[in-house]
């Protein structure tokens, strides 16, 4: 009565299931067949009923097992894709940032390259000399108005202050005559790295300096007392880049 009535369902379910996909027809279909053929197996050869039902309930669990194993599988395979997708963005975003940061890199160094590999330095003098001395002024910086050279435009003569375009080693020469007696020091960001000085008219002193600027660091010369200096070819002031951090 139970394979009856299972045999019975079946044929309801092919009916039902007429419209439906292909797929689920073939399924049903199959399913007919397996009742019948019990049924044919158990008028052939006495089999008891119960043996049958033992069967089919040993199937039935086999298959749910192997459907739980298949659920089970595609949970586990979608949570390794899902894994797999994260650690792939995760290793797009740590390769973009490393792309940045190397191509910010290069530019740093490309920029550095680029600033060291030019020429700065300067040559600046006083443009007149009358022989009676030029007044600067007492603890005046020395504005030069003749700019021999000026190569990185790091000099200016309206304010008489070297600024160093790039970071790294530096030479400085300065050169005065004096007429009746000279003083000036020479300064790097404020604070005095030497002094020069003439004795008598017409007299003259020298500096010759290396020194490390940061980018943006200066250096200018300052008058010490109230005396003239003598201008053109004889006070001079020059500087150039050594070596570019």
């Amino acid at each position: 009565a139970t394979i009856a009535a299972a045999v019975l369902n079946t044929e309801q379910h092919l009916s039902a299931s007429a419209t439906a996909s292909s797929t689920k027809t073939s399924e049903a279909l199959v399913s007919l067949t397996n009742m019948y053929a019990l049924l044919a197996i158990r008028s052939q050869n006495g089999v008891s009923l119960d043996f049958l039902e033992t069967v089919l309930r040993q199937q039935m669990t086999l298959t749910q097992s192997l459907q739980a194993a298949l659920e089970a599988e595609k949970r586990r395979a979608k949570a390794e894709e899902l894994s797999l997708k994260n650690a792939l963005t995760a290793a797009k975003r740590e390769y973009n940032r490393k792309l940045q940061a190397a191509q910010s890199e290069i530019t740093t160094l490309w920029t550095k390259v680029n600033r060291s590999s030019k020429a700065v330095g300067f040559t600046a003098r006083f443009l007149n000399d009358d022989g009676a001395g030029i007044p600067v002024g007492n603890r005046a910086t020395l504005r030069f108005d003749d700019v021999v050279f000026n190569a990185g435009n790091g000099y200016d003569p309206h304010t008489g202050i070297f600024t160093a375009p790039v970071a790294g080693t530096y030479a400085f020469f300065f050169n005065l005559m004096a007429f009746v007696y000279g003083k000036v020091e020479i300064l790097k960001n404020g604070k005095y790295i030497d002094y020069v000085w003439a004795n008598s008219n017409n007299d003259q002193g020298a500096s010759q300096l290396l020194v490390h600027l940061e980018d943006g660091g200066k250096v200018w010369v300052r008058q010490l007392d109230i005396h003239s200096l003598r201008g053109g070819p004889y006070t001079i002031f020059t500087g150039y880049l050594l070596q570019a951090d």
